[in-house]
């Protein structure tokens, strides 16, 4: 019997997606490696795709309808998909957007490429409208106001539990599909937001990441990381990181399009370039500095973010750090060694200096000389 592959709704990481199961088959696999898109989630043990129409007819078309099986509980047809998690016994299926709503997405996407918005923020905005205008797939674009924004906030995200930075993202991209598609401006003060969160952001011990960076084997992981730590970057901003972009004759590393299309200079340390010149002998890369297995392939982002977590559980088993709080550590650790705050800026690539400012926090160096009333008892 031919092993089938399970379509089922996922929502994974705040975002509704489309899960891909199937019995270990070395075919449907190599069908699997070939479509654009697809992804691996770690965590859920499952390929999976952002959820849209779009990708739902693409794995449709992938394989044989023979090797497709819609898990009941969440697919009842071809032509209706469900964006909802199931939640008890209630099964939430919208219909597909009919094509006045497609063009206006199709248009949408167009504008954010156009206007070089970055990939993932691309995929997450067309996510968060297919979503929205499947909310009210039976309404007119048009006809829409911010009644209904708010109505889909509390009857979506707030009862499907969702982050308050999904309802914040969802806003933003709301507001800008309005007003670049159909010249509306929605008053912001009239939208419902939640309060921001006052969390702070985790750091990583310098001696745990040292630790950690010296327990790497593997010259090319090893490169990676001490990269993201040791220049304090995003984890697309190492992705995209080109050979070209690295200047050891002035010593900087030119990060280009970074979040918010802004460039960066950074100081390259002698000892990061001794460790990315044994790598490069190694690996000889030919576009980008840390590339895939295939010549000239971008990096996984998931592989290294795998990579980040199984290296420092060997230092620390139990930890709950990400990939990101690298970056974290990189501008606490500065400001600990006595940088100003606005060389900090600077480095990050932080627009507004509030933002930097969230380290001084987090900074124990200061804390560390404050006495305890404690300390004057004998206890």
């Amino acid at each position: 019997m031919e092993p089938i592959v399970v379509l089922r709704n996922l929502k994974h990481k705040d975002m509704a997606c489309i899960a891909i199961t199937f019995p270990y088959d070395i075919k449907l696999k190599s069908l699997i490696s070939v479509i654009e898109d697809v992804k691996w989630s770690q965590s859920n043990r499952c390929f999976y795709m952002d959820y849209s129409i779009e990708h739902y007819k693409q794995l449709i078309g992938a394989f044989d309808i023979q090797h497709i099986a819609y898990d009941s509980r969440y697919f009842n047809h071809p032509s209706k998909i469900i964006y909802n998690e199931k939640k008890g016994n209630r099964i939430e299926i919208k219909k597909m957007l009919d094509e006045t709503k497609k063009k206006y997405i199709s248009s949408f996407k167009k504008w954010l490429i156009q206007n070089r918005y970055s990939d993932s923020t691309i995929r997450t905005y067309v996510n968060m409208i297919e979503t929205f205008l499947s909310f009210y797939v039976d309404k007119d674009v048009r006809e829409i106001d911010i009644t209904d924004i708010n109505a889909f906030n509390y009857e979506y995200v707030i009862k499907e539990r969702l982050s308050i930075a999904y309802q914040n993202q969802m806003v933003n991209a709301i507001k800008l599909f309005f007003f670049k598609m159909l010249e509306v401006s929605f008053d912001i003060e009239k939208i419902e937001r939640p309060r921001k969160s006052k969390s702070l952001p985790k750091v990583i011990p310098k001696e745990d990441i040292k630790k950690m960076l010296e327990s790497i084997k593997n010259i090319k992981h090893r490169t990676a990381l001490s990269l993201i730590y040791g220049l304090g970057l995003r984890r697309s901003e190492l992705l995209n990181l080109r050979i070209v972009d690295i200047d050891s004759k002035r010593m900087m590393i030119y990060i280009i399009n970074a979040k918010g299309n802004k460039d960066r200079s950074l100081p390259l340390s002698k000892k990061l370039l001794g460790l990315i010149r044994r790598y490069y002998l190694q690996y000889k890369p030919v576009y980008y500095l840390i590339e895939g297995p295939k010549e000239g392939q971008q990096y996984s982002a998931s592989s290294l973010q795998n990579i980040f977590k199984q290296s420092l559980k060997q230092i620390n088993k139990n930890h709950t750090f990400t990939l990101h709080c690298l970056r974290h550590s990189y501008a606490t650790h500065l400001l600990e060694a006595g940088t100003d705050l606005r060389y900090i800026q600077e480095l990050l690539g932080h627009k507004s200096s509030k933002t930097t400012e969230i380290y001084t926090f987090v900074s124990i160096s200061s804390l560390k000389n404050i006495k305890s009333p404690l300390d004057d008892f004998e206890i």
